[in-house]
């Protein structure tokens, strides 16, 4: 089973315990989503023109060093504006057995903005092992948003991975 791992206030605690929440990624005082600079700021932006971002598709996959996450399904797909549900696949990049005794921190994040969202995630076991359902990936405002899941690994081995989506007006 995945553990909670202990982070700073600006990531998306989780574990694959069901029911097991996630506190907010900040105080909410970024929530709103009146800012202008950047991608998503307003008049004229499209995802058509963003070219730092996934191309969403089933079996979309990150490698690390040592983990592999595949998406098994993703409500609505592409990952769109507002709430998401998400089932991953977390593997062993060398072997493809599936992990299940690692901890997970999920943050999503704007760049172009610099700051995440204030709506906590709930992770819970997925219908297969290894895999986990996030939900809801709160993609709240429009603009390039980077998924950033955050393992450790037994014996303190970490790593990150890294999904980038465009979300339009």
């Amino acid at each position: 089973m995945l553990r909670p791992l202990a982070s700073p206030a600006a990531l998306l605690t989780a574990t694959l315990v069901a029911s097991a929440g996630c506190p907010a990624t900040d105080d909410g005082e970024n929530a709103d989503s009146s800012s202008s600079s950047g991608s998503g700021g307003g008049g004229g932006f499209s995802c058509a023109d963003e070219t730092r971002d996934d191309d969403y598709a089933l079996g979309l996959s990150r490698t690390g060093e040592h983990v592999t996450v595949s998406f098994v399904d993703a409500m609505p797909a592409p990952p769109a504006r507002g709430d998401n549900t998400w089932v991953l696949a977390i593997s062993d990049p060398t072997t493809g057995m599936p992990i299940d005794d690692a901890m997970l921190s999920v943050e999503p994040y704007m760049p172009d903005h610099m700051h995440g969202t204030s709506i906590a995630c709930n992770v819970t076991d997925g219908p297969q092992p290894g895999q986990v359902e996030l939900a809801p990936v709160n993609l709240f405002m429009p603009g390039l948003w980077e998924v950033r899941l955050h393992f450790t690994l037994p014996e303190a081995v970490e790593e990150t991975v890294v999904f980038k989506f465009c979300v339009d007006p």
